[in-house]
């Protein structure tokens, strides 16, 4: 089982978002929420089902510029690692950003197991109605179309055969 082996494709997703600090010698650091941060790792050669984690890992800039790219004509973030080496240009996607909270979005202590009632769930279901942005788009029904190609190519079809 090697890297090139397409029947075992492995994966790791990490998510995390925190605060960042601006030092006075012109370094970044980043403090990720700890309860947080999640690791997803996928190794279906290697195992039946994929671990999901805590994650927690903070990160050092040894420093950082921002300015706006000549060629995509956005702005870019590049950050140097803790040893000077760059890392590959970040670009501003959104005007102003599209953030994550500056404040945890899971707020119990990390490792902690927590048991939650039917009432608690509902009641926190409840709570967050309406407190996204996410829209709901209803699909339209294709049906009709696909019958309508279907019978172009019957039609089709049956004139290519008469001629």
């Amino acid at each position: 089982m090697t890297a090139q082996d397409p029947k075992c494709p492995s994966g790791v997703l990490l998510f995390q978002h925190g605060k960042y600090e601006i030092l006075s010698n012109g370094s970044l650091s980043l403090t990720p929420f700890v309860v947080d941060g999640r690791q997803l790792v996928s190794e279906p050669c290697t195992s039946d089902t994929a671990n999901y984690m805590r994650y927690n890992q903070s990160e050092f800039f040894k420093s950082f510029d921002v300015q706006i790219d000549e060629y995509h004509g956005r702005y870019r973030l590049d950050l140097f690692q803790f040893d000077g080496s760059p890392l590959p240009p970040l670009y501003l996607a959104y005007k102003p950003p599209m953030m994550l909270p500056t404040e945890t979005m899971n707020p119990t202590a990390a490792g902690q197991a927590t048991s939650t009632s039917t009432v608690q769930k509902v009641r926190r279901a409840l709570e967050n109605r309406g407190k996204t942005t996410a829209v709901r788009k209803d699909v339209p029904d294709l049906r009709g179309l696909w019958w309508i190609g279907v019978s172009l190519i019957f039609v089709g079809a049956t004139g290519w055969y008469c001629l």
